[in-house]
């Protein structure tokens, strides 16, 4: 059964799910559960057991990812650790203070749960994010190492683990980076083939091919590009296309094509153009820090 809750908020988002969709009680209900025990289960008089809530939820034609982004959104006001855009704008504003109170509000949740893994990697992925923005601040190694453990011991990689990855990147040296990307690229991934997952993943890869081509890992670099070449990204991934041609640029100028600098410069207008300005500027000061050295 679905572990009952003190409100049912799981029936409650499955009834404006069903509301919006159009779908009355007897057709959603379809052939899987009585009209009668779907509006109690709406109302919060009762659980369903998984697979009924599954057959349901398809019955109205909602995949579980979507259920699970609405189901998270609706307890954003009781659930602070739903905070995954916070840290995102955080960081593309550079703010600082804005993700040490999130630092703060997370150690708070592992003081009240402290064997919860979930607050220890959200703790890690805010650390990482401050160190990103900071590069003076440096994550406690004793995190780095339960993030490594954490995800060289995952049979199965879903999306938070993936972004965590991704966000990650630069806690880990390139060696232990590029052994956790061949571990979350394995075959046996059951979701891998999923749109929105593989598009996390060529996310996390572009994440890591920057981490490369920084340190100077061509050949590593040059095998993700590869893979994600193989892969084929699709047309309506243009970001990720264009990240893509953007770092295959950057890679053939460290290793000595200097008339590509006025292809990422190119990029950058693109961006610019786009109203990418937060992207933009991320290049500019890339680009910056090149001319520099010459």
């Amino acid at each position: 059964m679905l572990e009952k809750q003190t409100e049912n908020h799981l029936g409650q988002v499955y009834k404006l799910f069903r509301k919006a969709k159009g779908f009355t009680l007897k057709e959603a209900a379809g052939n899987d559960i009585s009209f009668t025990q779907l509006s109690n289960f709406e109302n919060g008089n009762t659980m369903l057991t998984a697979d009924t809530f599954f057959a349901v939820l398809q019955n109205i034609n909602v995949n579980t990812f979507e259920f699970q982004n609405a189901y998270n959104s609706y307890l954003t006001s009781r659930d602070i650790m739903l905070f995954s855009s916070e840290i995102t704008d955080a960081y593309l504003n550079k703010n600082i203070a804005k993700l040490k109170t999130l630092l703060k509000q997370v150690e708070n949740l592992i003081k009240e749960n402290p064997k919860k893994k979930k607050y220890i990697l959200d703790r890690v992925h805010v650390e990482a994010t401050i160190a990103m923005v900071k590069p003076t601040y440096h994550v406690p190694e004793k995190d780095i190492d339960y993030l490594k453990n954490y995800l060289f011991n995952l049979k199965e990689w879903g999306i938070y683990d993936i972004s965590l990855l991704g966000w990650c990147v630069t806690t880990f040296d390139v060696f232990t980076l590029a052994d956790l990307t061949q571990h979350m690229l394995a075959p046996a991934q059951m979701n891998q083939k999923l749109h929105y997952v593989q598009q996390t993943i060529i996310q996390t890869v572009l994440n890591v091919i920057n981490i490369f081509i920084n340190e100077k890992q061509f050949t590593l670099a040059n095998n993700l590009i590869h893979y994600l070449d193989e892969d084929k990204i699709l047309d309506y991934y243009m970001y990720e296309k264009f990240t893509l041609i953007y770092s295959k640029t950057l890679l053939a100028y460290e290793q000595g094509d200097e008339a590509a600098l006025s292809t990422m410069k190119h990029c950058q207008e693109i961006l610019e153009f786009c109203e990418c300005f937060n992207t933009a500027n991320m290049v500019a000061d890339e680009i910056g820090k090149i001319e520099s050295k010459h």
